[in-house]
């Protein structure tokens, strides 16, 4: 039995929940059931609302079963920051989403969270202090080096099949979105069929649905999910730094005039 690993990932409050559910209920629309995880190298319990925790010994086990019918075709893993093995090993195709760092920063601020990874954090990484500027422009590298730039580098270098979505080109144009996500999975999966309609209510309505099958948390939401929504939430000098370091990390004229429509 030929199985699809497949890897939704990108910074914390980047879109990556809403990135991964446009993937599984595609295949659910098509009675395609999936195993769905998030990562977490240690194995440790990933919180509240988590589905089951993987870590690399056991997608090492999953992977040797190859022929056992009890686990689904599809295997989905969720994650923020760069893994190798997941990145140079296991995955098949990778989903990166691309979002403004200044929306997902403010969307952590929201949420009371502070500007660290739980994950460094549990491997004993962390290694600066987050109410500092320092640690803010730290948790900027983290955003965009570790939760992405590392991810597509890897695959490129060792032929991972890896695809960028854009959150703000999702959130002005979701259905376009949803089929470019589409005719990549159809890659792997000919039988594939889309429903953009019905894909697109469904990721809207999560709360519809059962938690078992699906990351949503409506905690997880704030700000309405708008672009250019961080001026209550990062100073000047903050908002300075980004300008000035991080401009292919910042949404052009074109996303701010549609976003208004």
């Amino acid at each position: 039995m030929n199985r699809t690993n497949i890897a939704a990932v990108g910074m914390p409050q980047g879109g990556t929940t809403a990135l991964y559910n446009i993937i599984n209920f595609i295949f659910m629309d098509n009675k395609i059931f999936t195993a769905s995880a998030l990562y977490h190298s240690t194995g440790a319990n990933a919180g509240e609302g988590a589905l089951t925790v993987v870590n690399e010994d056991l997608l090492r086990k999953i992977s040797a079963m190859e022929d056992d019918p009890k686990i689904p075709r599809v295997i989905i893993v969720k994650e923020h920051h760069f893994v190798p093995f997941l990145c140079n090993e296991w995955a098949d195709i990778i989903f990166v989403m691309k979002r403004d760092i200044r929306d997902s920063i403010a969307s952590r601020r929201r949420r009371g969270k502070p500007l660290i990874s739980k994950g460094k954090i549990a491997s004993d990484i962390h290694d600066y202090d987050p109410k500092t500027f320092e640690g803010f422009k730290t948790w900027c590298r983290y955003l965009t080096d570790d939760c992405f730039q590392r991810w597509v580098d890897a695959a490129k270098q060792n032929k991972t099949k890896i695809h960028i979505v854009d959150y703000a080109e999702y959130k002005t144009n979701p259905k376009l979105v949803i089929k470019l996500i589409y005719e990549q999975l159809q890659q792997y999966n000919s039988s594939l069929k889309l429903d953009e309609d019905k894909i697109l209510y469904t990721v809207n309505n999560l709360q519809e649905y059962d938690r078992n099958t699906t990351f949503f948390s409506p905690a997880m939401v704030t700000g309405g999910g708008k672009n250019n929504n961080f001026k209550d939430h990062l100073n000047q000098q903050e908002l300075d730094y980004i300008q000035n370091n991080f401009k292919d990390w910042i949404n052009n004229e074109r996303d701010i005039v549609q976003n208004k429509k």
